[in-house]
């Protein structure tokens, strides 16, 4: 039966429940429909719970003025192309798992306007810690939707359009949120005039095409605006303060293609340059610079802080990041994705969660960079052939140095100090990690994880560490196979050292360490004075011993 048909025999229904003596005695008023939640599965669900309206554009139904506190999902509608509108109620869903205070499935031409949405709704999975979960609005398969206008706050994710298409979220106060807007595979979406504050991450594109995202203003954050694997958006007039945009992960360059406009980011424009080629980019000018599928670009003074991430490199090759400050990003100083022959040198990191993030990239470079302070200074996965030398790397949270899924990477010449590991590697093999110094490391000094291989590790000097060594790899090298090994500040001074973990390594050329790294110069040369003094003492007793058997032979010397 079509959905007109249901209309006419819902309203057959209906007559004959009004005209029913039984039910002639029922009074519908606005307090019966009051504090219940709404279930409409069909067009012919307006008629039979009795809300006005015809469902036409121009007298859509009207669902107004509720207050709904409940256990379960709010307002729930489903299969339905009428037009209606939920206007000027507030809507809380209080349990869950996965509920929402209004949720939308296969539903065409649905307003929702001037509401308050809240769904704190949390579950305890068995043995685990406790879930938030709910949804303010969640709009699934349905088209022509709109949420606009709406205080959307307390949920695990305020507004999600989830293959949707062409639906609109404008002018609505979203705040207190774990994700304040999520789009997924949804097309020809617009989000506008929204203001965001206080939510965890902001507004999330995900896998979705075509859509425009227009002035937002934003409020700190992880990130102000993340695309994910979603293309051709554009964003235009966007203002945010402490977060910037994020180009998160990507199936391939198109991924990275879209129209940026007017976008600020702490006040200073958002640079979006994409295939342009041999230019000199002086970061002044710019809150946050995107590098989209170009060649031979060089950044430099770039000085940048709170930009979530301030440089980001996609599908490019041959460029250069050069003395430049990148301060208290909450993603990554430099992101580089896919991109290969990249270089970052001589530039100040410092307050990061990640200085330098490298994705699925090859001869990437980082060189001569003071990075303090970080959560994890250089990350990179997925990524071969690259070189890690000659950088400062301390007092950092997390790892100074961790590759995963790495192959052929050269770590060499780096101080890293006071992390809480020194350097990692897992799932990497063919690498070098030489001449660098690992020190006061509250976990391990240098670890090769599971699935290592082929790894050599020689000339570092590595002390006072939580543990100075670990290896759960295998067959990898901890000496150069010739007479250097590592000098460790726990080596006893003979034999081989033992590297602990299940891979069973030993440093074949083992040397020990001082007692303290700012007091390495003390052994060399208190072993020079012991020498001196030996020699001294020797040549003493000799001239004693000789003047001793002189006198006893009556030999005048």
């Amino acid at each position: 039966m079509t959905k007109r048909g249901d209309e006419l025999v819902a309203l057959l229904v209906l007559l004959f429940v009004v005209g029913s003596p039984v039910m002639s005695c029922i009074s519908f008023t606005s307090e019966t429909l009051q504090d219940q939640p709404i279930v409409i599965t069909s067009n012919a669900g307006f008629l039979l719970q009795g809300y006005p309206g015809n469902g036409s554009i121009d007298n859509p139904y009207l669902i107004e003025g509720l207050s709904i506190t409940a256990n379960q999902e709010c307002i729930s509608i489903s299969d339905t192309d009428a037009h209606f509108i939920i206007r000027n109620c507030f809507l809380q869903s209080t349990s869950g798992p996965a509920l929402y205070a209004v949720s939308f499935d296969e539903v065409l031409n649905g307003i929702i306007n001037n509401c308050t949405l809240i769904s704190m709704t949390s579950w305890m999975p068995p043995g685990g810690d406790v879930v938030y979960s709910g949804y303010g609005v969640r709009v699934s398969a349905s088209s022509n939707c709109t949420v606009m206008e709406s205080n959307v706050y307390g949920n695990e994710v305020g507004v999600s359009l989830i293959d949707s298409v062409s639906c609109i979220v404008k002018g609505n106060s979203i705040h207190d949120n774990s994700v304040g807007i999520f789009l997924d595979r949804s097309t020809d979406c617009v989000i506008t005039n929204n203001t965001l504050q206080n939510n965890r991450e902001h507004l999330l594109v995900s896998r979705s095409t075509s859509c425009t995202i227009t002035n937002q203003t934003i409020f700190g954050g992880n990130y102000g605006i993340a695309l994910q694997t979603s293309e051709n958006c554009a964003l235009i007039g966007n203002q945010m303060e402490g977060a910037g945009v994020l180009m998160m992960f990507a199936d391939d360059a198109k991924d990275w293609n879209h129209t940026f406009d007017e976008n600020r980011v702490n006040g200073l424009p958002i640079g979006y340059l994409r295939r342009q080629q041999d230019k000199l980019v002086n970061g002044t000018a710019y809150g946050q610079l995107i590098l989209a599928e170009c060649t031979n670009m060089t950044v430099v003074e770039f000085d940048v802080s709170n930009a979530t991430a301030g440089i980001q490199i996609g599908y490019s090759t041959d460029c250069l990041v050069a003395n430049s400050s990148l301060c208290n990003s909450s993603w990554a100083a430099i992101l580089i994705f896919s991109s290969s022959d990249i270089s970052v040198k001589e530039s100040l990191m410092q307050g990061n969660l990640l200085c330098v993030d490298i994705v699925s990239s090859t001869r990437i470079h980082v060189s001569r960079n003071m990075l303090a302070s970080n959560f994890h200074a250089i990350y990179s996965g997925e990524s071969d052939q690259s070189t890690i030398i000659d950088n400062t790397i301390k007092d950092g949270m997390g790892t100074g140095i961790h590759l995963f899924d790495c192959d052929e990477m050269i770590i060499t010449g780096n101080d890293i100090s006071a992390n809480y590991h020194g350097i990692w590697l897992s799932g990497c093999t063919r690498s070098t990690i030489s001449g660098n110094s690992v020190f006061n490391c509250s976990s391990y000094g240098i670890t090769l994880g599971y699935d290592s291989s082929m790894n050599q590790v020689y000339e570092n000097l590595v002390g006072w560490n939580g543990f100075n060594a670990l290896d759960e790899g295998s067959s990898n090298l901890w000496d150069n196979g010739i007479n250097r090994g590592n000098n460790w500040s726990d080596y006893l001074g003979f034999g081989w050292y033992s590297i602990p973990g299940q891979a069973g390594s030993s440093d074949r050329y083992p040397s020990s360490l001082a007692d303290s790294p700012s007091l390495s110069w003390v052994l060399p040369t208190i072993a020079l004075a012991v020498f001196g003094i030996t020699i001294v003492v020797v040549v003493a007793v000799r001239l004693v011993r000789r003047d001793n058997i002189s006198k006893s032979n009556g030999v005048s010397i």
